[in-house]
């Protein structure tokens, strides 16, 4: 149960939105990440602080995500690796707390993570609190295409010297599962959209959403 959006008084301002990047693995949801965080002129800062979760240990600081105050954006999680985000993130709890902290603070707030993606009712329920503070969950599904994916993933094995044979069975249900969250959420009236990823597409797509200036390097390919 995600707790209530109540982390400050004042309702979020209308226009902010929540950009949830949804895809299986392989399909460029750290890639596109990255893009924005890679990006000099947005001049990102790195927000360190307890977890937001009671349940989770309270003793260290963590890298909770990444803020770039002059353009109202939030990124959640850390990027150390070339995959992160809310992956990275021990708890749904945890990830839906410092989401809603960053959309308090008006910040448009982009989260992305594999199991996230494959995650309906729970964030639907996110979507209507967000929406009661004047903030909009827009869901982004990755539209790369599954054999892509899939080549991809083998490709990362073999750059970390897993050698053994891939099964590709739970990738292929995982993108079975996450074209159902978004047959699901568009069936129920929720903001979605379908992000063509071929050569580079996404990326100033998601800068549009956002409300960015073209940036540097957006001819760049996945």
């Amino acid at each position: 149960m995600i707790a209530p959006l109540a982390v400050v008084a004042a309702p979020v301002a209308t226009g902010r939105m929540v950009l949830h990047l949804r895809g299986i693995s392989g399909s460029g949801k750290s890639w596109l990440v990255y893009q924005l965080l890679q990006d000099p002129a947005l001049r990102w800062q790195e927000d360190r602080g307890l977890p937001l979760d009671p349940h989770l240990p309270q003793q260290r600081l963590v890298l909770r995500g990444y803020t770039a105050p002059d353009h109202g954006l939030a990124i959640v999680g850390p990027y150390r690796t070339a995959c992160g985000g809310c992956d990275a993130v021990p708890t749904q709890d945890e990830i839906g707390l410092r989401i809603k902290a960053y959309a308090a603070l008006r910040y448009h707030v982009v989260f992305e993570g594999l199991l996230a993606s494959g995650l309906a009712s729970r964030y639907e329920q996110l979507a209507a609190e967000l929406a009661m503070c004047g903030v909009t969950y827009y869901g982004v599904w990755l539209d790369t295409p599954l054999a892509q994916c899939l080549a991809r993933v083998q490709a990362r094995r073999a750059a970390r010297g897993d050698d053994r044979p891939f099964n590709s069975h739970n990738t292929i249900a995982k993108h079975a599962r996450v074209t159902k969250c978004l047959q699901r959420m568009q069936a129920l009236g929720y903001h979605t959209e379908l992000l063509p990823m071929a050569n580079g597409a996404g990326v100033p797509r998601l800068r549009a959403l956002l409300g960015l200036q073209q940036g540097p390097g957006e001819e760049g390919v996945l």
